[in-house]
């Protein structure tokens, strides 16, 4: 039976959604919009499950339209979080600097954040541009909420890459003091050491 309330159409779309069936959503999501075009919530669904099976461009369209509506109390927050959602599409569409623009302007919303920042500095990782990288993850471990300890691994990767072991020993280990069970930051501080021997 299909649900006939406006709430109750907008409930089925939300269950949906929490559940990852999306082609659901996306026939659930059209209908329930050509009703109730300005809907936020609808809109940001919408574009969430054309992104999960990769209709990259039709879910830019939809989260343009999710972030134009925005409209309530916690407005950065929020808009911050879509904004870092269309950095994810044009990660995984390929357009690598295009992503990092738009994780800046997270970023530029919700300093406060250091999500945004990792994945830039991610972005700059998969271009090479290792200093700029480096310089990125330095910022994310100076922010207020996030994970502090993704931000200290990140920045050790981007150290060693750089041969600056060292550094990069020092970001491993404090990465282990917020997450004493990081086994990718244990993994890296082993072969750090290990290298370190190499070298001396």
């Amino acid at each position: 039976m299909k649900p006939k309330t406006r709430k109750q159409r907008y409930n089925a779309i939300v269950s949906a959604t929490t559940k990852n069936l999306n082609a659901c959503v996306i026939e659930l999501a059209e209908s329930y919009l050509k009703d109730f075009p300005n809907s936020q919530g609808g809109w940001d669904m919408y574009s969430l499950a054309l992104f999960r099976i990769d209709r990259f461009k039709d879910a830019k369209k939809a989260l343009y339209k999710s972030i134009e509506l925005i409209d309530e109390p916690d407005k950065q927050r929020r808009l911050a979080w879509l904004q870092c959602r269309m950095g994810d599409i044009y990660r995984d569409s390929g357009h690598f600097h295009k992503a990092i623009e738009w994780f800046q302007k997270a970023h530029t919303t919700n300093s406060s954040e250091a999500t945004f920042l990792i994945f830039q500095g991610v972005m700059f990782l998969r271009i090479e541009k290792f200093e700029e990288a480096a310089e990125t993850f330095q910022k994310a471990t100076k922010c207020e909420k996030g994970c502090i300890d993704e931000a200290f691994y990140n920045l050790g990767v981007a150290y060693l890459i750089q041969k600056r072991y060292e550094e990069s020993m020092t970001c491993f280990e404090k990465a282990l003091e917020i997450d004493s069970k990081y086994k990718e930051a244990k993994q890296q501080l082993k072969d750090v050491w290990k290298v370190l021997e190499i070298i001396e």
